[in-house]
């Protein structure tokens, strides 16, 4: 993924993957401490009482 986002960056400098290099640092940044948090159940919104017309 470094390498993906990386090469771009050095070889194009745009605005756009620094900007896309440092989502990547972001979300690896992120990860670590995301790993260790109990996944969560999903449960869907209840629905309307109110009968379709």
């Amino acid at each position: 993924m470094l390498v993906a986002h990386g090469v771009p960056l050095v070889n194009g400098r745009t605005f756009a993957e620094l900007g896309h290099f440092a989502a990547v640092l972001t979300g690896l940044a992120c990860y670590p401490p995301a790993r260790g948090l109990p996944r969560r159940k999903t449960e869907r919104a209840p629905r309307s009482n109110v009968p379709a017309q």
